[in-house]
Formats: structure tokens, C-alpha cells, sequence
């Protein structure tokens, strides 16, 4: 609602609230993340509102299978058990998944090997992201969530993206406090993909060439080329793989039950089954096949938001020599070590390459000025492996 202009030329204007993040304020935070910070970072990002909710959601649902089975002398105490063996089960599984997961293991191993030294600037425009790896200017409508701890925050972008920010970043708690309190307040009022970067924009992030031995491609990306890639890690992503044969196991299990013991042997045998035996089973199958069907479609649509946000119209420039192999677009640069790649699959005019097992980079012929060029990053590729 718009309020006439006062006529008391003594009022002051309305303060703006504290915990806003005023338009010419700026907070920067750096430091080194280190493995314990992955591991506080996965913490936060496993044990949430969404992994209770689950847990309560196949609770609920364990509850009125046993209730189908009349259960109802033990039901109570079964359903005490399950929740408990559930609880400790995606416990033990979200921390197995920490060490043995291709990305997170791999991501704590270069954390090992070389803490990582980063920079973090918080402004109204967004958020800079520089390290020696990668510089990266994040408009506030790429974040979808904030997940906020006592010793971290962990910023998740619309594409799935982690951006990590320990405590001992900022010069003291209180500092990181106030700093959570203005970031999720700004958060608040980011709008959809339509407040994304605008080609007109974007910040130009400056890239040195040279003349010694490097090799350029530059061009624009195709959905298919994209969608290829991502095929080749969404393949080969084991917690997907153990879900879709859990799936079909259970469900192929379900129905020779049915059809060997139920239809045509109903109350004869030393099996003597019933029939709320098969509601269970059908039960089971179906949260089985209703888990695995999520995970596909949260998989698809989070490629296609990363494509849209990150590839789609925009102008990607790659630098390559025999140490690494540099991506720059209109507002991010990104560096590899040929030595984290950990795959090259040359498929007919398209090389793809995978970083730490988890990230999927596509590199068309045509982005090459000639075939020696191509080749000869083939090459590289082939011989990180």
C-alpha cells in the first residue's frame, strides 16, 4: 500500500531493518576448508528436515503395512523397532555413503592432499566465489536453500551445487552469526530464474592466453551434447543402480510369491499363506518403486535446471595445456587438473570427460579450429586416465 508523503519535514525516513543486507554493504570471508569442514558440511546437508521426513514418512507407512497384516498384539513394539532400525540404517548409510560415494570421497581426498584456500564476497549484486581452482559470481536467485549449522552454512544452488562456509572463516562468531541471519534474509527475497544473470550483465572475468603450447576451443553447447555427458556418471551412480535393483527385486519377488504360493496354493502347505501377506509384499514393492521413480525424476530435472542456468545461450571459451584445462564463460572460470580426471570417453565428434567421478565436462569437435588440436587433447585426456 503506498502512504502520502509526510508534511512534518523533521521525520526521518523508515530505517531499513537490521538484519537486511544494505545495497552498498559488502562482507567478505576467507580461509583453507579442510576435511573436517567436508564432513561438518555433509552433516549438515544429510541430517535435515527432508532426511526426518523421510525416516517418519516410511515409518508411518511400515506402521499401516503391519496393521494389514493384523499385527495388532505386536504392533506396537514392531513399530518401535522399525523406526529405530530405519533411524540407525540411513544413519549408517549416509555416513558409509560419505566415505565410499565417488564425489565425496574423492572431494575429501583433494582436501587431503591440498586444502583448498578460498575467498567469499557477499554483496546485493551476489556472491563471489574465488579460489585458485575456480572464480565464480553467483546471482542470489541461483540459491534455492540455506542450511545453517553452529560451525557452518552450506548455501545449495538451484543446479545442486554446495557452496561450504565454515565459522572460523569469519574473524569471530558473533560476525558469523549476524553474517547467517543477513544471508538467509536475503535469500528470502530472491526471485525465480527470471532475476538470473542477463548476457547484458554478467561480469567479464578476465583470461590470459599464451602462445606456448596451449591449445583454445570455444562455442556454444547443445542440449544433447549436455544431456550425453550427464548420461555417462548418471549410469554409473551407485546409490541409483542399488535403488533401481531393489526396486525390481523386490517387485519380482512380490510376484512369484504370488503366483507360486498365493493364487494357487491359498491356505495349503506348510507355507499357508494369506492374503494380507500379499498386501505387504505389493506394499513394499510399490514405496520401492515409488523411491527409485523420485531419484530418476529429481536426477532429470536438476540436469536440465543446470543446463538452462549455466550452458543454454551462453558462450563457453576452454583453455588446454599439458597440466590442466581451463572453462571461462561471462561470469565464471573454473580450472582442472588433468590429474583429477578421472575418465575420457571419446564418443564419434564429442569427448567427454569426468571429474572426481561425479562432474561430467563435454567437449564437441567442432569447438576445435582443427583436427590437431582435437587429437591432441584427446591425447592428454587419454593419458590422465
Amino acid at each position: 500500500m503506498n502512504h502520502p508523503a509526510s508534511d512534518n519535514p523533521f521525520q526521518s525516513p523508515p530505517a531499513p531493518p537490521s538484519d537486511m543486507l544494505p545495497t552498498d554493504e559488502v562482507i567478505t570471508v576467507e580461509g583453507v576448508l579442510s576435511p573436517k569442514d567436508l564432513a561438518a558440511a555433509y552433516k549438515l546437508y544429510c541430517i535435515n528436515g527432508r532426511t526426518i521426513g523421510w525416516m517418519v514418512a516410511v515409518t508411518i507407512a511400515g506402521f499401516f503395512l503391519y496393521r494389514a497384516a493384523k499385527l495388532e498384539v505386536w504392533g506396537m513394539l514392531l513399530l518401535l523397532i522399525l523406526a529405530s532400525s530405519i533411524t540407525i540404517f540411513w544413519l549408517g548409510m549416509y555416513w558409509l555413503s560419505y566415505f565410499l560415494n565417488p564425489f565425496w570421497r574423492a572431494k575429501r581426498l583433494l582436501l587431503q592432499e591440498v586444502p583448498q584456500r578460498s575467498q567469499i564476497v557477499f554483496s546485493e549484486s551476489g556472491v563471489q566465489f574465488d579460489s585458485s581452482a575456480k572464480t565464480v559470481l553467483y546471482v542470489w536467485s541461483q540459491f534455492s536453500q540455506l542450511l545453517a549449522g553452529r560451525k557452518m552454512l552450506v548455501l545449495i544452488l538451484k543446479t545442486g551445487e554446495l557452496l561450504m562456509i565454515p565459522s572460523h572463516f569469519s574473524t569471530s562468531e558473533a560476525d558469523f552469526r549476524q553474517m547467517r541471519k543477513k544471508i538467509a534474509a536475503r535469500l528470502s527475497l530472491s526471485e525465480d530464474f527470471d532475476a538470473k544473470i542477463s548476457p547484458d550483465d554478467q561480469k567479464e572475468i578476465s583470461f590470459a592466453t599464451s602462445d606456448s603450447g596451449e591449445i583454445a576451443g570455444e562455442g556454444y553447447l547443445q542440449p544433447n551434447e549436455y544431456f550425453i555427458a550427464q548420461r555417462q556418471v548418471f549410469q554409473n551412480q551407485f546409490l541409483l543402480t542399488v535403488s533401481f535393483g531393489v526396486a525390481a527385486c523386490g517387485a519380482g519377488a512380490y510376484f512369484l510369491w504370488v503366483a507360486f504360493f498365493v493364487l494357487p496354493y491359498q491356505g495349503v502347505g506348510i507355507f499357508n499363506p494369506q492374503p494380507e501377506t500379499s498386501v505387504v509384499g505389493a506394499g513394499v514393492s510399490f514405496l520401492l518403486a515409488i523411491a527409485s521413480f523420485f531419484l530418476l525424476r529429481h536426477r532429470i530435472g536438476q540436469s536440465r535446471r543446470v543446463y538452462q542456468d549455466e550452458f543454454c545461450g551462453r558462450l563457453i571459451r576452454w583453455l588446454f595445456n599439458e597440466q590442466s584445462l581451463t572453462c571461462r564463460t561471462n561470469h565464471s572460470r573454473q580450472t582442472y587438473d588433468w590429474k583429477n580426471i578421472t575418465g575420457a570417453i571419446e564418443k564419434g565428434n564429442q569427448l567427454i570427460l569426468i571429474h572426481l567421478n561425479h562432474h561430467p565436462l563435454s567437449l564437441p569437435r567442432r569447438f576445435f579450429a582443427s583436427d590437431e588440436d582435437w587429437r591432441q587433447v584427446v591425447e592428454w585426456a587419454q593419458r590422465s586416465e
